[in-house]
């Protein structure tokens, strides 16, 4: 009865370790089900943004050459600040989208 119940306790003890990998398991899977939804949502994000960017810097090089032909300075002036503004912002915002797409996405 010894050996029964050594190995009963043993038997016991694996039932528990595995339920505690299944566990693990479905938290992992969990995890990186989250994570894939999040990435695919910074992905979107991100592209908006560079399309977002990628338009503004258009308007933005029209404007100049707008400015350049035509002397409207204190517009061509506002203009131009708002221009320098957006592109600093944008450089940011694509940094911060590198950092997270690699992150979350290649890791």
């Amino acid at each position: 009865t010894v050996l029964y119940d050594m190995v009963t306790v043993l038997c016991d003890t694996v039932t528990v370790l595995c339920d505690i990998v299944t566990v693990l398991c479905d938290t992992v899977t969990v995890l990186c089900d989250t994570v894939t939804v999040l990435c695919d949502t910074v992905t979107v994000l991100c592209d908006t943004v560079t399309v977002l960017c990628d338009t503004v810097t258009v308007l933005c090089d029209t404007v100049t050459v707008l400015c350049d032909t035509v002397t409207v300075t204190v517009l061509c002036d506002m203009v131009t600040v708002l221009c320098d503004t957006v592109t600093v912002l944008c450089d940011i915002v694509t940094v911060l989208c590198d950092i997270v797409t690699v992150l979350l996405c290649d890791t």
